[in-house]
């Protein structure tokens, strides 16, 4: 679910900011722990924000990616390489989604990613920057 940006509370990500949110998706695990690290992005609740659930999104990928592989050597396998045909699309569809999350951070926008936001969120990992309606969770901004 997209939400947008919050209101209150913070400064509108600046044009970098926005592009290090994106790319945090793209180069995992190394850019969002540059960002935990360093002392001054850190500090910024849209690049903090997206470096943690990018973090979580890349973990989340590569268990995928996991029995994505054993699901293709066996289908391959069975079907004597004709599989491989019709399971190729299971090991393109990490990089297509990640690939838009990293287009809706670079267009500054706030989302969940299902099951790894709430998990997150849960842990105490992650805080969303929006608050909960009563009859729609997670759908109202902060200010709103």
């Amino acid at each position: 679910m997209i939400h947008g940006r919050p209101i209150e509370g913070g400064t509108d990500p600046s044009s970098n900011d926005r592009l290090i949110g994106g790319l945090c998706y793209v180069v995992n695990p190394l850019l969002p722990l540059v960002v935990l690290v360093s002392s001054e992005m850190k500090d910024r609740a849209f690049l903090r924000f997206h470096a943690v659930q990018a973090m979580g999104v890349g973990a989340a990928v590569g268990v995928y990616a996991m029995l994505a592989t054993v699901v293709f050597v066996v289908v391959s396998t069975v079907t004597f390489g004709f599989g491989a045909c019709c399971a190729w699309p299971l090991l393109v569809l990490p990089i297509v989604v990640v690939l838009y999350y990293a287009y809706l951070a670079a267009q500054d926008k706030y989302f969940d990613v299902p099951y790894v936001t709430d998990l997150m969120v849960r842990q105490e990992w992650l805080t969303r920057p929006w608050v909960a309606s009563e009859g729609d969770e997670d759908s109202q901004l902060i200010g709103r």
